[in-house]
């Protein structure tokens, strides 16, 4: 699977709606920036037909690292967690 740039998303929305890569990177960038507002402040972000982002809490946990046989503790942090909508699923037969 190879993954696409931000830019390559920019190219193509641009083209698909006439609009300038200027202004579709612009609108790109403020959805980013709402998102991580949203995320700050604890909140869901749903997209209907696209997915729901979501802030999920994390434990602090002992963790050992495989390479040198030392302990670690990891601390307790908020993870940004992505579902996507059934209609964005695709099944491959």
């Amino acid at each position: 699977m190879r993954s696409i740039s931000k830019q390559h998303m920019v190219d193509g929305i641009s083209g698909r709606l006439e609009m300038s890569k200027i202004d579709v990177e612009r609108v790109m960038n403020a959805f980013i920036d709402e998102i991580k507002d949203c995320f700050r402040k604890g909140k869901r972000v749903e997209v209907h037909g696209f997915g729901t982002f979501f802030p999920q809490k994390k434990k602090a946990r002992n963790v050992v690292v495989p390479s040198t046989g030392k302990k670690h503790e990891v601390r307790a942090r908020t993870m940004l967690k992505f579902k996507t909508s059934k209609q964005m699923c695709i099944f491959e037969e």
